[in-house]
C-alpha cells in the first residue's frame, strides 16, 4: 500500500466508522513521509513526536531541526481556531522560501472544516496547499458534516471498514462503490481514485508504524 504515501501524492481523506482504523491511518501518513509533517492532535493520540500548544513552539521544533510535530490545539474552540489560522499562515509562509515539502494530518476535521464554512483555514490548504509543497491528510467518521472543498479537493478517499448509515449522504453524493465498500472486511480500506471513485486498492489498516 505505499504507493499511496509517497510523498507527492493528492490530498487524501479518510473515513469509516468509529474504531476501524482512521487514526492508525493518519500515523502512517505522519511517520511513513519524509516530508515535514504537523499532526493537528487534540486528543494527544500521537506518540514519539515532539509536542507543541503553540505556534511559537512550532516555529521554534522546525528551526531545530524537527520534522514531525504534534500540535495540541487550545481547548477553547475559538482559541483554537485562531491558532490554526495562524498555523496555516505560516506554513504558507515557510513553504515559499524552503525546498522542503509540507504536510499536515488532520484528525476529526469536521471540527475545523465543517459543511459550509469557506473560511477555514483547513479550507485554504485543501485548495491551494499543492501549489505551495503541502499536502492535507484528514480524517473524520462524519464525512456528511466535512467541508464540500475539503472532500472535492481531496485525489484519494478511503473508506475503512463497512458502511455507516449516517454517512450515506456522503455516499451516495460522492458515488461511492457501496456495495464494494461493503465487502470491506475488519481494519481494511478500500482506496478510491475520486476522479471518477473507482477502486485502486483493499488494503488493511497497518498494525504498527514505523516512528
Amino acid at each position: 500500500m505505499t504507493w499511496w504515501f509517497t510523498d507527492c501524492p493528492p490530498h487524501v481523506f479518510v473515513s469509516g466508522d468509529t474504531g476501524g482504523g482512521k487514526t492508525v491511518f493518519l500515523k502512517w501518513f505522519f511517520y511513513q513521509n519524509r516530508t515535514v509533517s504537523i499532526f493537528i492532535d487534540p486528543m494527544s493520540k500521537v506518540e514519539s513526536a515532539p509536542r507543541a500548544t503553540s505556534v511559537e513552539t512550532v516555529r521554534r521544533l522546525l528551526t531545530d531541526g524537527e520534522r514531525r510535530i504534534a500540535f495540541k490545539p487550545h481547548w477553547d474552540d475559538t482559541k483554537a481556531s485562531d491558532q490554526i489560522e495562524t498555523l496555516v499562515e505560516y506554513l504558507f509562509q515557510l513553504a515559499e522560501v524552503s525546498s522542503d515539502d509540507f504536510q499536515l494530518v488532520v484528525d476529526e476535521v469536521h471540527n475545523y472544516a465543517p459543511k459550509g464554512d469557506k473560511s477555514s483555514p483547513i479550507v485554504r490548504v485543501a485548495k491551494e496547499g499543492r501549489n505551495f509543497g503541502i499536502k492535507l491528510v484528514s480524517a473524520s467518521q462524519e464525512p456528511q458534516t466535512v467541508g464540500h472543498s475539503i472532500l472535492r479537493q481531496s485525489g484519494v478517499h478511503a473508506w475503512l471498514e463497512n458502511v455507516n448509515q449516517f454517512a450515506m449522504p456522503y455516499l451516495e453524493g460522492y458515488n461511492l462503490p457501496i456495495e464494494e465498500i461493503q465487502k470491506n472486511g475488519e481494519h481494511e480500506a478500500l482506496v478510491l481514485d475520486s476522479s471518477d471513485m473507482t477502486p485502486i486498492v483493499r488494503t488493511t489498516a497497518p498494525s504498527k508504524y514505523a516512528h
